[in-house]
């Protein structure tokens, strides 16, 4: 007995010794550099070796304690020694470098190495060329690959590379890291017999887990026949602000519908100008509309009554600092004059020092995408064909740019004066004749155009329903309505709620299927999205727990976390316009990652509720967290490791100690520990496991959010 309360003190203690070394780390990476981090942290000789006692000791503690303990709970933990053995085996055997490849140079057989000196290949590698793929009908680089080919001895080969397709040979894996014309930089990975071991412990991982639950000896099982209840809440309203001054002047709303539908390219993407004019909105005003204008009226304004418009307060001002240089004290919003004086610009100054507040740059941004409406720079209407190395991609120009003298005199003419026909048109209220430029405008782009390059009729009419019916303020109130309401009792019919969470599953599914349409990729690529897809996650997660009827406070719950979900995506309106995918982030391993690790912390979150509103209760239980526990952590542990190998598939290495992968294992070592209840008594107890549940979401919150905002890395996309 004493070995056996030895070695768990030692496991368990150095685990978390481990997890604290982990904390300090990404903050001694923000402070003082990811060289410090890395020396005297990450790789340091006290830092390995504490790895190899919580290794040595968890396997001792479970040899000790073997009996008793099922196959797939032996499975899991030695899935995770088997990947430390992996990991270990890639840090001392593997090697990590870099090769410079120019087209018309002789072949390279040598690359350089991280820790210095060279790496000899069994091969030599030229490159041929390289090439960019662009997204139909942009600019915007959609892949990039180099074309290679491979000699050894008399034998040559031809291979092409590119972002999440590797080049894998005699053991040596290429990854494209960067690329210019005639030139590119491969990343070099030589790790013979780690990775074998690694992915042998994720295999293990995922059947250990998957054991788990069908295994009728499991503490999931046993809580699964035990059933549960329990029973919160918070709810916030918000805003509004009006303005008495006569509305300035615009094109009528049908107009500015019809408008709407012709393409621009905007954001790296095209898109209806209607979604370009709703992203203007929001980005310089905080709302997609304005005074009962549409956002297409509002751009039309700004482009065809300048005059008008220049008095208007539509400019969000944020900051002391700013309203101070623009003796605005207290304002929020702010005209296009206020920040011009007869000195010229109030912030020229101001932003020009590389120390000057967020908010401020924020404002003058505002300012420059104004200036652009009105100059009609932001409008790029006129898709032509690219010529010479981007051949593949097209040329867009706006109503302030000059045509190039290559186009057709027909062309030309056309491109220079439409925007001033299109003028005294409106200007003498001729709105049949404004609606026919609008008709040539929009032919003019689909012969212009190259076939298959312009998005199609469908698309367009996708994307405009999407603009209509994407905000998900309404649902989110809804949601927490709805889960307050089961709280509180203040309905006892259960089919009212399940029908509520049914509405507003079909509401999250219709939004990301339109946005998946729309992009043409799954929407999981920035945190808006995330924050949909948690949603998403939610209100089905209240749908099977109220259907189920075992389970309605985790059903309450659910509803909450969706609903607090898609407020902070309304918060977060900035990455609401649908984008195109970095090359990188082109990957089905991405799309998993994120859909595990949100499925999580989904699960996380609603147990976190469930604590909060035990915690108030005279007789608390912890059945319903702890049976959420379970799929919460095996979750987050799939979600882990397959973004390891889609780290490993896209670049070449596992882990790199990114601070969001350092805080997701915090996070899961956090949420792992009250798993072991035979070990920690205390959690058997329900106040104590409810408080520390509470409180372990503090690590989510620092995962998904206080790493963007606080902390730094390869992850800030998120």
């Amino acid at each position: 007995m004493t070995n056996s309360h030895t070695l768990r003190n030692l496991a368990f203690g150095s685990c978390g010794l481990l997890t604290l070394a982990l904390i300090a780390a990404t903050l001694v990476e923000k402070t003082a550099g990811s060289e410090t981090a890395f020396t005297a942290i990450y790789y340091s000789p006290w830092m390995i070796a504490l790895w190899v006692v919580t290794a040595l000791c968890s396997v001792a503690y479970i040899v000790v304690r073997r009996h008793g303990m099922s196959v797939p709970t032996v499975g899991l933990h030695l899935s995770l020694l088997v990947i430390l053995i992996g990991a270990a085996i890639t840090f001392l055997t593997g090697e990590q470098g870099k090769l410079t490849l120019t087209q018309g140079a002789p072949p390279a057989d040598r690359f350089t190495l991280e820790e210095g000196g060279s790496g000899q290949l069994p091969f030599s590698i030229s490159l041929d060329h390289t090439e960019i793929e662009y997204y139909p009908g942009t600019p915007t680089p959609m892949d990039y690959a180099s074309v290679v080919t491979v000699s050894e001895g008399n034998t040559t080969s031809t291979r092409c590379l590119s972002m999440n397709n590797i080049l894998s040979l005699k053991g040596y894996r290429f990854y494209q890291t960067s690329l210019g014309e005639g030139i590119c930089t491969l990343s070099v990975s030589h790790d013979p017999w780690g990775i074998g071991v690694t992915y042998a412990g994720y295999l293990l991982l995922v059947v250990s887990m998957a054991g788990y639950f069908f295994s009728r000896k499991s503490s999931f099982h046993n809580l699964l026949r035990k059933g549960a209840v329990a029973s919160a809440i918070l709810l916030l309203p918000s805003v509004a602000a009006a303005s008495t001054s006569p509305v300035p002047q615009t094109i009528p709303r049908p107009l500015a519908a019809r408008l709407g539908k012709v393409n621009v390219y905007w954001g790296d993407r095209v898109m209806p100008l209607q979604t370009m004019a709703r992203d203007f909105c929001l980005k310089v005003n905080g709302s997609t509309s304005y005074r009962g204008l549409t956002a297409e009226q509002v751009v039309a304004g700004w482009l065809l009554y300048y005059d008008s418009w220049k008095n208007e307060p539509f400019i969000k001002i944020e900051g002391e600092e700013t309203s101070r240089l623009l003796g605005l004290d207290g304002a929020r919003f702010a005209s296009i004059k206020d920040f011009y004086s007869t000195r010229g610009y109030k912030l020229e100054h101001a932003v020009a020092d590389d120390l000057a507040d967020r908010k401020l740059r924020d404002t003058d941004a505002r300012v420059a995408l104004v200036t652009m409406a009105c100059t009609g720079a932001a409008f790029n209407v006129f898709p032509l064909q690219g010529d010479g190395p981007e051949e593949s991609a097209i040329t867009w120009l706006s109503f302030a740019d000059r045509p190039p003298v290559t186009v057709s005199e027909e062309d030309y003419i056309f491109i220079s004066t439409i925007l001033d026909r299109m003028s005294r048109e409106i200007a003498g209220r001729q709105w049949k004749n404004a609606d026919d430029e609008i008709t040539r405008l929009r032919e003019f782009q689909a012969r212009t155009a190259p076939s298959g390059t312009l998005p199609s009729s469908s698309r367009i009419e996708a994307e405009l329903l999407y603009n209509r019916f994407g905000s998900p303020l309404w649902p989110g109130i809804i949601a927490l309505v709805a889960g307050a309401a089961g709280f509180l009792s203040v309905t006892r019919h259960r089919w009212i709620l399940l029908a509520a969470a049914s509405l507003l599953l079909l509401w999250t599914t219709l939004i990301l299927g339109l946005r998946w349409y729309i992009g043409g990729h799954l929407p999981l690529s920035n945190g808006y999205e995330t924050m949909l897809l948690m949603g998403w996650l939610s209100v089905g997660g209240a749908v099977g727990f109220l259907a189920w009827r075992k389970l309605p406070s985790a059903g309450y719950a659910a509803l909450t976390v969706g609903g607090l979900s898609l407020m902070v995506a309304m918060m977060g309106r900035g990455g609401a316009t649908v984008s195109h995918l970095m090359p990188v982030l082109a990957s089905p391993l991405l799309s998993i990652h994120v859909l595990l690790v949100m499925g999580a912390y989904a699960l996380m979150a609603i147990i976190a509720i469930l604590s909060a509103v035990n915690l108030c209760r005279r007789t608390p239980s912890a059945r319903v967290s702890l049976l959420l526990l379970y799929p919460a952590v095996f979750l987050l542990a799939a979600g882990i490791f397959v973004g390891a190998v889609w780290a490993n598939q896209s670049w070449g290495r596992y882990w790199g100690w990114d601070p969001k992968e350092t805080w997701a294992l915090i996070t899961l070592l956090v949420y792992s520990f009250p798993l072991h209840r035979t070990s920690f008594p205390a959690f058997n107890r329900p106040k104590p496991l409810n408080l520390y549940l509470l409180l372990a979401f503090i690590s989510v919150l620092m995962t998904y959010f206080g790493v963007n905002y606080l902390l730094s890395g390869l992850h800030s996309y998120a």
